[in-house]
C-alpha cells in the first residue's frame, strides 16, 4: 500500500472510530439518565464494485423517508454529504423525520454509472452505520436540458429533454434555502401517482425577487428513479427593465446598445446590467438578433423593443 493509501485509510479509520466513540458516549450518558436516543445521523463507506472509493466530486445521491418523495434531501443539502469516501446525511434535517419510518436512498457513481438502493427503517438511536457498495445500475437517464422562463411575473414555465416511456418529479425549494425540496407536481409526493409525462411544467404563485431552486427526477413504468438533475435556478426580478432596449441601462435606447450588445456576444464586453432590457426582441435569449431589432427599431423605423421576461 503506497504512503498516500496509508493516509487515507488512515483518515478514513479514525473518522469511523470517532463516530463510533460518539455513539458509546451518548448511548451511556443517555441510558443513565433515563432518556431515550433521537434520530441522528445516518453514514458509512462507499465503494465501488472494484472496492476502490470513489472520487469527490463523482458521487450524487437523494434520499426521502416513509416511502414518499414527498420531501427529500441530496448529497449538497445541509447535513448531507459526501467526502473521500464517505457519506452522511442527518435524519433531524427532514422536517418529516421520526423513529420507526421506512428511509431510501439512491446513490449514484457519474463516472461509471454504478449505483445502489439503499432502504431501511429509521433506528432509535443517534448513529446509524450504512456502507453502500455499488454496483452496475440500468435507471433512467438523468435529466438534462433543464430551462426556464417567466410568463408573467409569478408563473414560470419549466421545460426539460423529454424522453419517451418516462414521467419526471419535480421539487423545488426558495434559493435561500439549503435544505431540503419539495414535490410540486404533487403535493402528497405520493410515489403511486404517475408525475409529469411532458417535458415542461407550470410553476404559478411565485413571489417577485425570490430565486428558487429546481430539482427533476425521472421515474419509469419499473418505478425506478433516475440520479437527481443538476440544481437549476431561477429568479424573477420584474424592476430592472425600466427601458426595453435600453441595454446598456443608460436610461435611453439609441445605436449605442446595440453596439453594447454586439460587444458583449462577440468581443467579451461587460454583460448588460438588466438582461430583460437587453432582450429586445422578448424572445428571452440574448442574441445578435436584439441589436438587429434596435438598428431597425432606430434606423428603419422598425417595431419597438419589449422587456423580455428571462427574469435576470
Amino acid at each position: 500500500m503506497s504512503y498516500v493509501a496509508h493516509i487515507n485509510y488512515f483518515s478514513t479509520s479514525l473518522f469511523l472510530f470517532g463516530l463510533r466513540v460518539i455513539v458509546i458516549f451518548l448511548s451511556v450518558f443517555l441510558s443513565l439518565s433515563g432518556e431515550s436516543l433521537a434520530q441522528g445521523t445516518i453514514f458509512g463507506e462507499v465503494k465501488n464494485s472494484n472496492l476502490s472509493s470513489p472520487a469527490n466530486g463523482e458521487i450524487t445521491f437523494f434520499g426521502f423517508l416513509h416511502d414518499s418523495d414527498e420531501e427529500i434531501k441530496i448529497d449538497l443539502s445541509d447535513g448531507s454529504g459526501y467526502d473521500q469516501g464517505n457519506w452522511f446525511d442527518d435524519f433531524q434535517n427532514y422536517l418529516s423525520e421520526s423513529s420507526g419510518g421506512a428511509y431510501d436512498y439512491y446513490f449514484y457513481n457519474t463516472s461509471n454509472g454504478e449505483g445502489l438502493h439503499l432502504e431501511g427503517i429509521m433506528p432509535d438511536n443517534s448513529f446509524q452505520r450504512e456502507d453502500v457498495s455499488l454496483v452496475s445500475v440500468v435507471w433512467p437517464s438523468l435529466v438534462t436540458e433543464i430551462n426556464s422562463q417567466y410568463l408573467s411575473d409569478t408563473s414560470l414555465e419549466l421545460s426539460w429533454k423529454y424522453t419517451l416511456g418516462l414521467v419526471f418529479h419535480i421539487y423545488r425549494r426558495p434559493g435561500s434555502s439549503n435544505g431540503s425540496f419539495f414535490r410540486i407536481d404533487d403535493s402528497l409526493g405520493d410515489l403511486t401517482t404517475s408525475g409529469i409525462d411532458d417535458s415542461a411544467f407550470l410553476d404559478p404563485g411565485l413571489l417577485i425577487g425570490q430565486e428558487y431552486d429546481y430539482l427533476i427526477i425521472a421515474r419509469n413504468s419499473s418505478g425506478l428513479f433516475s440520479p437527481r438533475s443538476t440544481i437549476h435556478s431561477a429568479i424573477r426580478n420584474s424592476v430592472c427593465c425600466l427601458v426595453a432596449g435600453d441595454a446598456d441601462h443608460g436610461g435611453d435606447v439609441n445605436i449605442g446598445d446595440a453596439v453594447f450588445i454586439v460587444n458583449y456576444i462577440f468581443k467579451d464586453g461587460a454583460a448588460p446590467p438588466c438582461v430583460d432590457e437587453a432582450d429586445a426582441n422578448g424572445d428571452n435569449t440574448l442574441s445578435i438578433g436584439d441589436a438587429v431589432w434596435l438598428a431597425y427599431y432606430i434606423f428603419k423605423d422598425g417595431a419597438e423593443p419589449v422587456c423580455g421576461s428571462t427574469g435576470a
